[in-house]
Formats: C-alpha cells, structure tokens, sequence
C-alpha cells in the first residue's frame, strides 16, 4: 500500500511539474512584446531548474551533475542523474526545452588502465591533448584523464577559460576533438 502511494504521489508531483511548465512556457510565447530583432535563444531558453525538473520527470533519480553545452549547433543542457547506481545522462534542448537524448553509462566505460591504452596502439600523447584542448578553447588545463565512452578511449581535459570551466573530450586515438562541455562541475 505504501509503495501505491508513493506512485500516487510520484505521478501528481509529475503532472503538476509539467501543468507548471506548460503554463509558464505558454505565458512566455503569448507575450505580444517580444521583438523581432531580439536573438531567439535568450527569449524562450527553459530556465536551468526547468531542465532539471524536465529531467527528473525521465530519470527519477538524483542529480550529480549539471552543464550546459552545444551538441551539433543546439544550445544544450546535459543532466547526469544516479539512478539504481547507474549514471543516466540527460541531454535536453535549451531552447525547446525537448530531450535529444538519455544515455545510461554502463560499468565497462568507467575509467581504463594504460595498458589497455597501449595495447589498442593509441598514438596521441597526453601532451598533445593538452594542446588540442588549449587550442580549441584556450585557458589553462586544471586537469586530464583517460576514460573510455561508448567504445571509445577519450582524454577528458578540464579547464579553466576566463573564469568559467569547460571540459574538452578528445578522442585518442585520432586527436579528435568530440565534445566541449561549459559549466561548473
């Protein structure tokens, strides 16, 4: 009986969370002022609690992660949620307020030991990494590792850039740069 409640309770908080939503995006776009010339990602952009709670409607779970960044030339959030010990990655469009994606990461992309590294014949160095990262967004490098992700050996570069952080993902093996995420940790 408790467990019925506590799914009685769960679907009202959800139905509620998105009554909210949808009243506040509807006032926002019947607003008869917005001008023509005004860039389109500042006026209807979701707040970056509305993504969390967009979020937490997919994935129940708690948050342990939150950036925003670009995938493609969509201005992005991305959500990490634990959720049953598993980390769940969120990706919703901060304009539209929609989920591109959920990623569950499995135990086998964790981080990898060198070895692995050296037996796949990976011919960028840490070094070069470095400077791939330095290059593509410039700043200073706070830290490197080497993770694997999807079947693929990257170099996670966090870095500081005019105050703010970013983390560059660079693939490995070709130097590659895959993704630039921007925002606090």
């Amino acid at each position: 009986m408790a467990n019925t409640l506590e799914k009685i309770i769960l679907g009202l908080v959800v139905v509620l969370i998105f009554g909210i939503s949808s009243f506040l995006i509807g006032a926002q776009t019947s607003d008869d002022s917005v001008k023509v010339n005004a860039p389109q990602q500042s006026s209807s952009a979701i707040s970056p609690e509305n993504a969390k709670i967009i979020a937490l409607s997919a994935v129940p779970g708690a948050i342990t992660d939150f950036e925003y960044g670009v995938e493609g030339k969509i201005a992005v959030y991305e959500v990490e949620i634990e959720s049953n010990g598993k980390k769940n990655e969120i990706i919703i469009d901060k304009n539209a307020g929609s989920i591109i994606s959920i990623e569950t990461e499995e135990d086998d992309d964790s981080d990898i030991v060198l070895s692995e590294i050296e037996s796949r014949g990976i011919f960028i160095t840490e070094e070069k990494a470095r400077q791939i990262a330095i290059g593509a967004v410039g700043g200073s490098v706070l830290g490197i590792s080497k993770e694997k992700e999807g079947g693929i050996i990257l170099y996670e570069i966090e870095m500081q850039v005019n105050g703010e952080k970013a983390e560059v993902e660079i693939n490995a093996e070709n130097g590659e740069v895959i993704e630039i995420e921007w925002g606090d940790d």
